[in-house]
């Protein structure tokens, strides 16, 4: 190649000219958006291009296999960097192989993670403590006391070692708690029920209701969610005719005609119910009809803070939202800051004070809480694909694609708190959150 000038000049110039050509494929690529292929094969014309020309300048031999690789190397690295700056970085993640992902029946309290019948340490995935059962729901997972029900009863455990407390033959769906007292739904047989409240402290039974007892009503009464907390009064239907409103203290009827036809719950200290298109708030003391005002779509309630937020009729891909106060019933239409607001349905509701909802801004994707006005970004996404609610938690998992200067797509997951901040993005397509977990691809990350 150095023998002669005419030889070092035509290595030169074939050099320069597979450089330039490499150069022009990369070009091409990213304006006519070629994706990785064409773009690759770019790279690698100028990374080669641009070693051959090193070579044949440098003079000294022993430098030149140096500076042909260094040259090359920096190319390809800068052409990697280039499509790779928003791909998913190394995570925090369990190991796989001690952890089932996902089921829709974990609680956290601490650091502490509850699934089945195990304690995790929710930062490594480690295990705490395990009951060793079959089927095992946590029912009420706390600082101070975890309760989980079997096929056969329940039992509470001490939190922190996983030393039973007590045990009770009740075997059931935890629904409600109002701090001292678990309500439980048992199942009589295929079609009925009876509400059963345990003694948090003992698990003696406290009082016993026939009727099944829900936290709220969704075109008749339905169990979706997990235990809820501080809560003063729980509903109990009577074989999907008569529907009461029940206090947790003492299972006494506190409203004894609950309408729970289309959508019926507890918001705060108001009993939140639809009549045709009109919602209707209620004092649970005596159901005194504390306001009314019209919605649009009867069986959509979303939140469970201060105010709620109804969905008006779709406009193409886009909602509109309307805001009512839980204390007076005032309603006032909510405008997102920029954008616009995008129809998505989620697999579960919100129940929890903060709503957020997918935004489509002109530069990319973004999810906006109607409540406090705010705004979070998500980072080079170019839509939110699907998204999924822990409706107890409050945490949201996103499904969205990225994509890269040579137009080829990347599909990922974030996980948004309930107080706005972003966690990712993870490898997907596809992810779900729990309590503390986020099961995206084929990992389990802590959101921690």
């Amino acid at each position: 190649m150095t023998r002669t000038p005419r030889l070092r000049r035509r290595w030169f110039a074939a050099g320069g000219l597979m450089a330039l050509l490499g150069a022009a494929l990369i070009v091409a690529s990213i304006v006519w958006q070629w994706r990785h292929i064409p773009y690759g094969l770019g790279v690698a014309a100028l990374a080669i291009g641009c070693a051959v020309v090193a070579v044949v300048v440098i003079r000294r031999a022993v430098w030149k296999a140096v500076a042909g690789v260094a040259v090359a190397a920096l190319v390809v690295t800068g052409g990697v960097a280039a499509v790779t700056g928003i791909s998913p970085k190394d995570l925090p993640r369990w190991d796989r192989r001690v952890f089932e992902g996902v089921s829709g029946l974990s609680a956290r309290t601490g650091d502490l993670l509850v699934s089945g019948g195990t304690a995790y340490d929710a930062a490594s995935g480690d295990v705490v403590w395990s009951v060793g059962r079959g089927i095992v729901d946590p029912m009420l997972v706390r600082s101070d006391i975890v309760v989980l029900g079997t096929p056969d009863e329940t039992m509470a455990l001490e939190t922190s070692t996983g030393k039973e407390l007590w045990r009770s033959p009740v075997a059931g769906r935890g629904i409600a708690t109002n701090g001292n007292i678990l309500v439980v739904s048992r199942s009589v047989s295929d079609s009925d029920f009876e509400a059963i409240a345990l003694d948090l402290a003992t698990g003696e039974v406290v009082w016993q209701r026939t009727g099944r007892p829900v936290m709220e009503c969704d075109l008749g009464p339905t169990d979706l969610y997990s235990v809820a907390l501080d809560q003063t009064h729980v509903l109990v239907d009577h074989d999907g005719g008569q529907t009461e409103l029940l206090s947790v203290a003492d299972g006494s009827t506190t409203v004894a005609d609950v309408d729970c036809s289309v959508t019926a719950r507890m918001v705060g200290d108001v009993l939140v119910e639809t009549s045709g298109r009109t919602l209707l708030g209620r004092s649970p003391a005596d159901g005194t009809r504390l306001w009314s005002t019209p919605i649009d779509e009867s069986w959509t309630v979303e939140g469970a803070g201060s105010e709620v937020f109804s969905t008006g009729p779709a406009v193409g891909d886009s909602i509109e939202l309307t805001a009512i106060d839980v204390s007076t019933g005032r309603s006032r239409p909510v405008e997102p800051p920029a954008g616009t607001i995008r129809q998505m349905s989620s697999t579960e509701r919100f129940r929890t004070a903060d709503l957020w909802v997918p935004l489509d801004l002109e530069s990319g994707t973004a999810m906006w809480n109607p409540g406090t006005d705010a705004l979070v970004e998500i980072p080079d996404a170019e839509s939110i694909d699907d998204y999924s609610v822990d409706a107890h938690s409050g945490w949201i998992a996103l499904s969205g694609r990225t994509r890269d200067l040579t137009g080829d797509v990347t599909r990922l997951c974030w996980a948004l708190s309930p107080d706005g901040e972003l966690f990712g993005p993870a490898p997907g397509p596809g992810c779900y959150v729990d309590e503390g977990i986020m099961d995206a691809g084929h990992a389990v990350y802590p959101l921690t």
